[in-house]
């Protein structure tokens, strides 16, 4: 399952539009005629959109809720390459493969190409001995092969069951090599995508640095994208229990944070004592968080158009990163509205993180390539101290 963030021979197996579209069309039909009633409950007064509720009902583990809303989002939605993916995974859950291989197909034509995952994700175990299961893994491995031919950089990728994020490294560097990569974490904006973060990575990774970029696990309300906290409530029962939910949510993230770091060591050699954050609007919001309440994995982090979030908004906060050197860099164009540099430098500064500031006269809230460049070189001076 990827939650937040889709035998025979597949009928849309070439690349022709009217091909592809013809085919999902026949599958969202299928569906259509297997549940009438999706399309009688969406849009209920006062409620958030389905498909809010659906990320929300799947981690309750609310699975026949779960998929009903779903079937609801995708019929208006047939393009969301996740959607279909969490769709199959629930079906297969409930024990409908037949429903699940197909939601898993308009996953593979939408483009979802997680195929490592798709092969070891526990809740499609019962789909493994299905032909089609096989055809449309090659399927996602061929088109992941041609997204990674236009990225660059990028070298592996993973799923995992409350977001994603992509490791991108040096084009030059060897797996097998013994030396240890400095590692940046790229944190987007609300209602972003790992997309924004691709073009700082392939930036950074020119300056030798390996890059993660991290996808935020819940559905923005607008549909567009991700946020790194939820913008409802979170049901009771699941892992976050009684506690408020933005704490919750953000030991939830910074927990994920360290999972991944882990992760992606054991792809590439990475150097656990140079590692900083980059984090861009809500982004930034969510690595003063990270470093408020768990500072240790972390040497530096650089805000671009962020304040302080007021839950930690105070120079104890910070003392634990400033105590171990921390040192942070401040990136504002002088007509972002978001946040005010000096006085989140008098916070850091009182509790002994050594900040600077530099202002982009004329740039508005936004990321900048001076301004990822500017980093670039900050960063290589923190790491070579």
């Amino acid at each position: 399952m990827e939650a937040d963030v889709k035998q025979g021979v597949l009928p849309m197996a070439n690349n022709s539009l009217a091909r592809k579209l013809s085919g999902m069309i026949a599958i969202l039909m299928l569906f259509v005629i297997a549940t009438p009633v999706l399309a009688q409950t969406d849009a209920w007064p006062g409620e958030q959109p389905a498909f809010i509720r659906a990320y929300n009902a799947l981690r309750a583990d609310n699975n026949e809720l779960a998929a009903k809303l779903f079937g609801i989002y995708l019929e208006n939605q047939p393009n969301d390459e996740r959607g279909w993916y969490n769709y199959a995974c629930i079906l297969a859950r409930l024990g409908q493969d037949s429903a699940a291989m197909k939601a898993l197909e308009a996953s593979a034509i939408a483009g979802f190409a997680r195929p490592d995952w798709v092969v070891q994700d526990p809740d499609l175990e019962n789909l493994r001995g299905d032909s089609m299961f096989t055809v449309l893994v090659e399927r996602m491995r061929k088109t992941q092969t041609d997204q990674q031919s236009r990225k660059g950089g990028v070298r592996w990728l993973e799923q995992s069951r409350v977001g994603c994020y992509e490791l991108f490294l040096p084009k030059d560097y060897d797996l097998s090599s013994n030396i240890a990569l400095p590692v940046v974490y790229y944190l987007h904006g609300g209602s972003g995508t790992l997309k924004e973060g691709r073009k700082v990575a392939n930036r950074l990774t020119k300056e030798g640095f390996a890059v993660i970029l991290i996808e935020a696990p819940y559905r923005s309300l607008d549909g567009l994208g991700h946020d790194h906290q939820p913008t409802g409530t979170i049901p009771e029962g699941t892992q976050v229990g009684f506690k408020p939910i933005l704490t919750a949510a953000n030991e939830l993230n910074a927990g994920w944070y360290r999972k991944v770091l882990n992760d992606a060591g054991t792809v590439a050699r990475l150097d656990r004592k140079r590692v900083a954050f980059l984090g861009f609007s809500q982004g930034a919001f969510q690595v003063f968080y990270t470093l408020a309440m768990d500072p240790k994995p972390y040497a530096a982090a650089a805000i671009i158009g962020g304040r302080i979030p007021e839950t930690v908004n105070k120079a104890e906060s910070f003392s634990a990163f400033g105590k171990k050197d921390g040192k942070v860099l401040l990136l504002y164009g002088d007509a972002d509205g978001v946040g005010d540099p000096d006085a989140v430098k008098a916070v850091l500064d009182e509790a002994g993180v050594k900040t600077e500031i530099t202002i982009y006269p004329g740039v508005d809230h936004r990321v900048t390539d001076q301004m990822v460049d500017d980093f670039a070189v900050w960063v290589k001076k923190v790491f070579a101290k």
